[in-house]
Order: structure tokens, then C-alpha cells, then sequence
């Protein structure tokens, strides 16, 4: 018999609620509200879901203990447990749930006295629990695993902060940093207070229920948030494909919660081997969630790069084309130009043939930022690699007005990188030598590179580096 008495029909309610490990006086509070409304705990499942079954109401008192020793991968029923439970029940105590972590009791009387009366091993005990090694690495482990999909973002500051579909990738990628930054953080600082107040006054400190819920509620309204992102990224015609998948993919998360369940509560598996199915199944929901939010951040900006998309200039080069040598824009596939708050950027290509033929290159990039910082980034962007068949070396460098030009030399030595069982050899020892020059011109807020097919020397950029330096 648990504390829900004799209910006259059954009536079944789930909730989402997240307690952390120290938050135990918090649990109790609320699971005494809802016995004063006649709503009793049956089951928790994935450490968050509660199982709340009707009964009559009741003024009861709960005791909530996190089971000392716990690591989550031991059966809710092992013999540690049992001893607990036991030692509890012989107290007073009457057992509601027991789980791997939650230890929850109840009593109608008042004046008995709680499970836990020293706090210093109390407040211990709940440290282990909270920092334990398989939950401080693995979140350490997917921090860093989100820092370096956020640095390959940031690689290209120039192209990428001017691009909105980006900007919201990073900040995507930043929040979810923050969160678990703060899974990590926000415990620490709880302990290292907890600590100071039990020398200080030798109180424990309390977590309230209202507390608890407010987090819950702002929780709540941030997956709603991003869910309903997803949701709308494809439009009307895509919402009823994309909530089904979204389904899908909550159905399938679930199920594997419910795989880890059973693999805890097999005898025969050792915690290494339990540890090693909790790794790969984190890892298999964490990737799949991450590209399944991260396609539809993209879903949300048409596709630029289709055949039938027409180039539209957003402004002009600080110099022309004919400025530079003589060349002609040829619009073909590698034109782009995009501008957000943050930066402007645009890349287009123009050709020159002379009287025999002979055709010549230039792509222009150019960069416009009010953040020096994008632009100084950017610029440790150049040399543009070109692989191990390309010698580049600084030949010349110089300042103008203000205006940084470097001017970097590349020389073809392609041939002797490769040998004849290369499948290119043929090919490529065919080649002549050939030589090439990039110049990069620079202030705190503009770049502007020229990249030329041929040599070129410096007076043919001459009018950019003037109007750079204006």
C-alpha cells in the first residue's frame, strides 16, 4: 500500500519535470502538493518523466534522498538499495518510489524524525552524485565536441558572419554550449555556496519548489521556442513532414531511454559494458538530433547555388574590373554576394584574353565589416591553400595610407610532388611551369584580394590600393 489510499477509479497524469540531485527538499515539497490534491508518485521515467496516478488527497510528508553511491548504471533493485530502503522503512519511513537515484518515502506523522540528520555527509553524498566521472566527462565530451563544430564556423569569419543562415547556426551551436556550460556550472556554484553556508551558520541550504518550477517553466518555453522553429523552417507545405519526423525522432529517443533501462537492470552486464552502451546511444540520439535541427536552419534560406538563380551585385568593388588590368566580368558559377549587420561579402571573377588567345583571371573577393575584428580574422584566412603542388612565399609587402598590401607569390611544382604510379602523373606532368600572384589589400574595415592567374605586378593594382586608402 503506498500513500494514494483506496482511489475510487484510476486516473493516470505524466509530467516533465527535471529535480538535480541536490534539489531534494524541492521534490518533497512538490509531491506534497500534489497529495494534498490527490496525485501520487508510481514511477519516474528517463529521470524526468513522472508517473502520477488519482487518489484521495491527503495531507502526507515526503522524504527524498538520492541513494548513496548510485553511478546510474546499477539495477534500481541491486542490494545496496535494498539495504537503504530497509534501514528507512525500519525508521518509520514508508517507501513510495525507489529507483536508481530517487529515494522516495512518506509518513503521516509529523514528528518523525528525517532520513538524512547530518548534512556534511548529506551534502557529500549529493556531490558524488552530481559530479560523478561518467556525467562530468561526458559533458565535458560533448562541449568540446560542440566548440569545435562552432570554431569550423568561425574559420571563415568573413564569409560566415555575412551570411544570416550562419549566424544562426552559430548561435544555435553557442546556446547549446551555454546550456551544458551551465549543467556543469550552475551545480558547482550551488555546492561551493552550500559549503560556505554550512561553515558559516551551519544551515543547509534549501532549494524551493518554486524555484525549481521557474526553471522548468523557462526550460519549457525554449524547446517550445525551437520546436516550433523547426516546425515553421519549411514553410506550410513542410510542417505536417516535419512535425511527423519530429515525432519520430522523440519516439526514438524515448525507446532508446527505455533500452537503457533494461541494459541497467540486466545482472549480467558489467558497468563497463553498461557505460559503453550509454556512450554510443548518447552519441547516436546527440548526432542525429544535431543535424536533424542543424538541416533545418538551412531549410530556412533558398538555395542560392541552383542553375536558375540569377547573380545580383549588392555593391561595387572599390575598383573595376577594366580598373585592374584590363579584365571583363564573366558571370559563371562562383559569383556570390551576401551581407548581414555584421558583414559584407562578394566574390566575382573576371577574364581578359589577348591577341593570342591566351586567357588571364582575376577573382576578386571583398570584405566590408564594422567589426575590425571580422576583417583582421579574415585576413589570416590568406595565403589561399592550394595544396602541396603550389610553393607560395610573400614576395613583397607594404603600407599605403594606411592600407596593408602583402602580395603573395605562387609557384606550380606540382610535378615534382607526384610519381608515376599517381593516376594524375600523365595528366598533370603535361603542365607547364606557371607562376601566379595574389595580392591582399587591407584597412580595419575593408579586404579586398586579387587573385590573379598570371604575375602581376604591383603598379596594375595600384588604383585599388588608392581607393582603399581614401
Amino acid at each position: 500500500m503506498d500513500g494514494r489510499g483506496k482511489p475510487f477509479m484510476v486516473k493516470i497524469r505524466y509530467k516533465f519535470i527535471t529535480f538535480r540531485e541536490y534539489e531534494t527538499e524541492a521534490f518533497a515539497e512538490y509531491l506534497e502538493y500534489k497529495a494534498a490534491k490527490g496525485w501520487f508518485l508510481t514511477n519516474i521515467h528517463q529521470n524526468g518523466i513522472l508517473r502520477f496516478e488519482k487518489g484521495e488527497p491527503k495531507k502526507l510528508n515526503f522524504c527524498v534522498a538520492v541513494l548513496p553511491g548510485s553511478s546510474g548504471l546499477d539495477s534500481a533493485d541491486n542490494w545496496n538499495a535494498r539495504q537503504f530502503r530497509e534501514y528507512c522503512e525500519e525508521a518509520g519511513w514508508k517507501l513510495q518510489y525507489g529507483g536508481t537515484l530517487w529515494q522516495i518515502f512518506y509518513t503521516e506523522d509529523e514528528a518523525l524524525v528525517p532520513i538524512e540528520t547530518d548534512p556534511e555527509i548529506r551534502l557529500e553524498n549529493q556531490r558524488r552524485i552530481t559530479f560523478s566521472w561518467g556525467k562530468v566527462l561526458g559533458q565535458l565530451f560533448t562541449i568540446g565536441l560542440w566548440l569545435w563544430m562552432l570554431s569550423s564556423f568561425i574559420k571563415e569569419p568573413g564569409i560566415r558572419f555575412s551570411s544570416y543562415e550562419n549566424i544562426i547556426l552559430i548561435g544555435f551551436y553557442a546556446i547549446l554550449i551555454l546550456i551544458m556550460t551551465g549543467r556543469l556550472a550552475g551545480p558547482a556554484l550551488w555546492f561551493w555556496k552550500a559549503e560556505r553556508s554550512l561553515r558559516k551558520t551551519d544551515k543547509f541550504p534549501v532549494t524551493t519548489w518554486n524555484q525549481v518550477r521557474f526553471r522548468n517553466i523557462a526550460g519549457g518555453i525554449i524547446i517550445i521556442i525551437m520546436l516550433a522553429f523547426v516546425i515553421c523552417s519549411g514553410g506550410k507545405s513542410r510542417a505536417i513532414p516535419i512535425t511527423l519526423l519530429l515525432i519520430l525522432f522523440i519516439m526514438f529517443a524515448l525507446y532508446c531511454g527505455k533500452i537503457l533501462e533494461m541494459v541497467r537492470e540486466t545482472e549480467n552486464a558489467t558497468k563497463t559494458g553498461k557505460a559503453m552502451i550509454y556512450i554510443v546511444a548518447t552519441v547516436i540520439v546527440g548526432t542525429v538530433a544535431l543535424v536533424f535541427f542543424t538541416m533545418q536552419i538551412v531549410m530556412l534560406f533558398p538555395d542560392k547555388d541552383t542553375e536558375e538563380r540569377r547573380y545580383d551585385r549588392i555593391a561595387e568593388f572599390p575598383s573595376s574590373f577594366e580598373e585592374l588590368g584590363g579584365y571583363t566580368f564573366e558571370e559563371g558559377w562562383s559569383e556570390k554576394s551576401q551581407q548581414t549587420l555584421l558583414c559584407f561579402y562578394q566574390r566575382e571573377s573576371g577574364v581578359m584574353r589577348d591577341d593570342a588567345g591566351t586567357v588571364q583571371n582575376l577573382t576578386m573577393e571583398y570584405f566590408k565589416s564594422p567589426l575590425p575584428w571580422i576583417i583582421q580574422s579574415t585576413k589570416k584566412t590568406y595565403p589561399v591553400y592550394r595544396g602541396n603542388v603550389w610553393d607560395v612565399q610573400i614576395k613583397e609587402s607594404w603600407i599605403e595610407g594606411g592600407t596593408s598590401v602583402v602580395r603573395y607569390h605562387y609557384r606550380w611544382i606540382g610535378t615534382a610532388k607526384l610519381t608515376e604510379e599517381d593516376p594524375d602523373y600523365n595528366y598533370i606532368s603535361e603542365w607547364p611551369d606557371r607562376e601566379r600572384d595574389l595580392y591582399v589589400i587591407s584597412n580595419e574595415k575593408e579586404l579586398l584580394a586579387l587573385d590573379y592567374s598570371t604575375v602581376t605586378e604591383r603598379d596594375v593594382i595600384e588604383p585599388a590600393v588608392k581607393a582603399m586608402a581614401d
